[in-house]
Formats: C-alpha cells, sequence, structure tokens
C-alpha cells in the first residue's frame, strides 16, 4: 500500500472512531431527552374483552355481629392498557377514573362522581402503585359476585364515590391514563347490569353488558 494510501485509510479510520466516541457521548449525555422529544411514549386504553375473566373471591362480612368468611365466584373486568410505542416507555403511569354517570329520569346522562381517583393494577398486590409500561398491562375496572353485587376497583375511595351496587345498574365511567411523558385518549366504557349472575361466559353476557361508548353522544 502507497503512502498516499495509506493517509487515506488512516484519516477514515480515525473519522469513523471520532464520530463513534461523539456519538456514545450524545447518547450517554441526552440520550433519553432525544428519545423521548422524537419517539414520545403513545399510551392507549381499550377494552380488554366483553366476557370478562371468572375467579374465585373471599371477603369477610358481619352477620349480626358475627365475622364470616365468604367464597364465591365473580367475574373481572378489565382494561389493556398500551404503549404504541417501540422506542419509549412510559414511566410512573396510573390508570385515572376521571367521571361517572348514570342515565337520570329523563334517560338523560347525569354526572354523579367528577374527580380523579387511580384504578388498582390486575393483581395489585404484586405490583406498585405507579407502573412503568413498555409491554401492556391490565387494570381491573369492575367485578360482579354470584351473590348479586358489582364492584368497582379503584385503589382508594374517596367519601363520595360509591364502589359497591346491589341493584340493577347502569353506568357509564371515563377512564385516562398518565405517565411521567404521555396521557392518552381519553375512554368512556357502558356498564349495563340487570342484577343476576350466571356462571357461564354466554349466560352471562345476556345479564350484563360492557362496551366501549367513545364518541358516542
Amino acid at each position: 500500500m502507497d503512502s498516499d494510501c495509506q493517509f487515506w485509510w488512516n484519516w477514515v479510520v480515525n473519522l469513523l472512531i471520532a464520530i463513534a466516541t461523539f456519538s456514545a457521548v450524545v447518547v450517554a449525555l441526552w440520550g433519553d431527552k432525544i428519545r423521548f422529544r422524537f419517539f414520545r411514549p403513545k399510551l392507549m386504553l381499550t377494552l380488554r374483552n366483553t366476557i370478562g375473566e371468572i375467579t374465585g373471591v373471599q371477603y369477610d362480612i358481619n352477620n349480626n355481629g358475627v365475622q364470616q368468611h365468604v367464597t364465591e365466584s365473580a367475574r373481572y373486568y378489565h382494561l389493556n392498557v398500551i404503549n404504541q410505542s417501540r422506542w419509549s416507555i412510559s414511566n410512573q403511569t396510573q390508570v385515572f377514573l376521571q367521571r361517572i354517570e348514570q342515565p337520570g329520569p329523563d334517560g338523560f346522562l347525569q354526572i354523579i362522581y367528577d374527580n380523579e381517583v387511580p384504578m388498582e393494577w390486575r393483581h395489585q398486590s404484586i405490583y406498585p402503585l405507579e407502573r412503568t409500561i413498555g409491554p401492556s398491562a391490565l387494570i381491573d375496572i369492575c367485578s360482579v359476585g354470584e351473590s348479586g353485587w358489582i364492584r368497582l376497583h379503584p385503589n382508594l375511595v374517596p367519601s363520595n364515590l360509591n364502589v359497591v351496587y346491589r341493584t340493577q345498574t347502569n353506568l357509564v365511567l371515563t377512564f385516562q391514563a398518565k405517565g411521567n411523558e404521555s396521557e392518552s385518549p381519553i375512554i368512556r366504557i357502558r356498564i349495563v347490569w340487570d342484577g343476576i349472575w350466571e356462571e357461564g361466559e354466554t349466560e352471562m353476557t345476556h345479564h350484563f353488558v360492557i362496551k366501549d361508548i367513545t364518541g358516542e353522544i
């Protein structure tokens, strides 16, 4: 190899090394800012399905001063928390119940609760209250028990929020996911229950209806 070729070859190699070194420094110093500036997480909420998931639940009741331990079947319904971006994660993410509406005497929806309250993650006991969302996660919307109740699943219960219903129920729930870097579009979920419990999936859909009504008037 003559001296000119050797010179240019060394020059190219040194240039590539300099570019790689500079890029490594940029990524180390500003990598997160660059990623969040151009590849922000994109949170979205979707209804997991309309049939729910049956499981056993246990709780204690006071029956005329006597504590009784109860075990029964319940069906849980969930929202999917999805991050549509493959390049960024959503840190310290929670899903908030923002509003509850109920049909009034004239059939039009009336607001019965209007304040943000965080919802429970599925299997909340093994997860932190705020989660990092790369892969999708699930929150509990509500559960319906065989002894005739429906329960919403916020992480905390303000005094003006009713979370247990034991009669025919017709509610519209508004949710939004929020993380440090982004917020999801709002989703509205309608729950209608005639008060009857059925063990089978198909049979239960004749009594309990849950659907996404986002965009409907």
